[in-house]
């Protein structure tokens, strides 16, 4: 129910009073909802309007202070509290005794502190033209001041037995585990919404500079803004251009293909929810089954297994999703192979529309931009550009959502079938993994250049040496360039280690992050397991099992990063060229031609490929039909 029994009227009503104090149900039921509700819709709309009007201010004009990241740490906090308190009652009282409104509260209270978070990075790196203020916008402080006013709130109900103030303060029996927890909470949240709402009003994180000359930015500064731009924004700035080539309209077949593929796509996650789940039950019903027989001097170590023991059935079972789902000597399983083959017709039909369309494209293009751009170049950016659509479609719909939506089930399915810690242990582990992977791989990136440099000056100095190896022999200069070859792959080589070096601290930090994360679950497990009895052995298999199963595509997450940023630029120059537009437009208004009597009339015509270079100037002339007429202009007139 979501209110509890003592809190609910005999018709199922919410009790709003009693005791002299207000019910717990209906203080988080409208504290929350008033919470939320003010920062998700108006906090919602002022963020639409920054983003839609607002420009962004230069990392240079935006101070650093101790106060925002203060700020920024509380509203996080604050975030994760309402997570925490759910879980530290589930551990008090047992899961089974909360009523709804404490996932109410927990769920509501935690999007709408992200909310105000949002809001916060929004106001201190965008600005409204028209607006010049130098402190927090009227919403962001609103919502800090509900906050605090919403731990004040509670005083009303000071002398309400049923609060945690009597108990604790005044040292009435009996003293309760879950009034000292609510109490500590509560001094939490009031300390820090007091402190937030303190640092907001001085407004730290809001540039403090004027921004009057940024509204007159130039040309180039605009044009610095836009190759600044994000290769993601640009993305789905292109998206509507892509879509029909994703999606492909009128072919009956391959949108058929598309459907199965998401079918196995939704069956390999539930795949990875059932094996370690069959192998939980294997292992409960084997430890049953160990601890119904008997193993004496008698009988000469014989088992004697109780009836119907054999776990034959939950076997076969279990080996069936493997085979589907690929794992060991099953190799990539039958439905990974299934949807590759049925995925490769799509990843064709993508291709080939792709390149149709920019060829088409680069055929009506003027000849003064094809005389400008090297025609192999252009070739190898579309070549590079449509097999980059077919990698992000793989990456993105067979890696990387897979396994972020494996983490979200595996989240859910252990506060569940577990306890809402498990699905903490499991969401920071994960979370900290996918950040720190993110920041390092960005981090790498330079040393990545820089190896590429000096294997290309490797490469270039063995080639020119080798063009030149006749010049070599007139000087007597082969000692001098071996020297120059052994310093460049010396360079070269000094570069590789630091790349994987970096690699390996990589891998490094992400080991210690899963062991990290694999211990603590493992020792709470078994402390469950050996001590509380409230879960089994199966249980404990079926956690580092799932766990293990989980961090396995984890590993090439940090690749998979790299190779979708490379596949991003590669596929923005391609869309790049579909953005030129003709120098020579037909009018959209223009009528077809009427061929009348054959004469061709040129009256003023002038004509250039370059302003600064013009080819014909007021030509006027007249071609009669059957006439045959020449022109003919010095050398290099074009």
């Amino acid at each position: 129910m979501f209110c509890s029994l003592n809190e609910t009227t005999s018709n199922g009503g919410m009790i709003v009073w009693i005791q002299n104090g207000f019910t717990l149900c209906f203080y988080d039921t409208l504290t929350t909802s008033i919470l939320f509700g003010f920062i998700f819709i108006l906090g919602l709309i002022q963020f639409i309007v920054y983003k839609r009007y607002g420009f962004k201010i230069e990392h240079e004009y935006i101070d650093a202070s101790v106060l925002y990241v203060i700020q920024v740490i509380l509203t996080v906090l604050l975030a994760c509290e309402p997570i925490l308190l759910y879980a530290t009652e589930t551990t008090a009282l047992g899961k089974t005794k909360l009523p709804g409104y404490t996932i109410f509260r927990c769920v509501l209270r935690t999007i709408a502190w992200l909310l105000s978070l949002l809001i916060l990075r929004v106001e201190r790196t965008k600005r409204m033209p028209t607006a010049q203020t130098r402190g927090h916008g009227l919403i962001i402080l609103t919502f800090w001041c509900i906050a605090l006013l919403i731990e004040l709130f509670a005083l009303i109900s000071y002398r309400s037995p049923l609060w945690f103030f009597q108990p604790i303060i005044r040292h009435y029996p009996p003293i309760e585990g879950i009034h000292i927890i609510h109490f500590s909470y509560w001094i939490f949240r009031l300390i820090a919404t007091m402190l937030i709402f303190c640092i907001g009003l001085r407004a730290p994180g809001v540039p403090q500079r004027r921004y009057a000359i940024m509204l007159n930015r130039s040309h180039s500064q605009i044009e610095e803004e836009k190759m600044k731009e994000s290769v993601w924004v640009k993305f789905f700035r292109h998206f509507k251009l892509l879509a029909p080539f994703i999606w492909p309209r009128g072919q009956c077949g391959l949108q058929i293909n598309i459907i199965i593929c998401i079918f196995i796509l939704i069956a390999g996650r539930l795949l990875s929810l059932e094996v370690p789940r069959y192998t939980k039950l294997i292992t409960d019903e084997l430890i049953e089954s160990n601890n119904s027989t008997t193993d004496t001097f008698l009988n000469l170590g014989a088992r004697l297994r109780a009836p119907n023991s054999w776990p034959w059935r939950l076997v076969i079972v279990l080996m069936v999703f493997r085979f589907l789902q690929g794992a060991g000597l099953f190799g990539s399983g039958v439905l990974g192979i299934v949807r590759t083959t049925l995925w490769t017709k799509i990843e064709q039909y993508t291709t080939r529309s792709l390149k149709l369309q920019v060829f088409s494209h680069l055929h009506n293009l003027s000849l003064s931009w094809h005389l400008s751009r090297k025609t192999g170049e252009v070739l190898r950016i579309v070549d590079r550009g449509t097999d980059s659509v077919d990698s992000l479609l793989d990456y993105v719909l067979f890696s990387i959502f897979p396994t972020i939506a494996d983490i979200l089930i595996a989240i859910v399915y252990f506060v569940i079938q577990f306890n809402i810690w498990f699905g903490i242990i499991v969401f920071a582990t994960m979370l900290i993994y996918l950040i720190l992977t993110i920041v390092i791989t960005e981090w790498r990136t330079k040393y990545k250049k820089e190896m590429n440099k000096f294997d290309n000056a490797m490469n270039a100095t063995a080639v020119d040496s080798l063009l030149n190896f006749e010049t070599v022999k007139y000087y007597g200069a082969e000692r001098y360039e071996v020297t120059q070859y052994q310093d460049a792959i010396q360079k070269y080589q000094k570069a590789e280690w630091i790349n994987q070096l970096t690699l390996q601290l990589l891998n490094f930090v992400q080991a210690v992050f899963i062991g990290i994360g694999l211990t603590i679950g493992s020792l709470y497990c078994a402390w469950l397991v050996s001590i509380k009895h409230e879960l089994t052995v199966g249980d404990y298999v079926l956690f580092g099992t799932y766990i293990l199963q989980l961090y396995a595509p984890l590993n090439y997450f940090g690749t998979y990063y790299r190779l979708i940023q490379q596949a991003f630029i590669d596929m923005e120059n391609m869309l790049d060229l579909l953005d030129i537009k003709p120098d020579v437009e037909d009018s959209p208004f223009a009528k077809d031609i009427v061929i009348s009597n054959g004469m061709i009339e040129f009256d003023n015509v002038c004509f250039y490929y370059q302003p600064e270079r013009a080819i014909l100037k007021n030509i006027s002339f007249s071609i009669l039909p059957g006439q045959t007429i020449a022109i003919v202009g010095p050398s290099g007139a074009g």
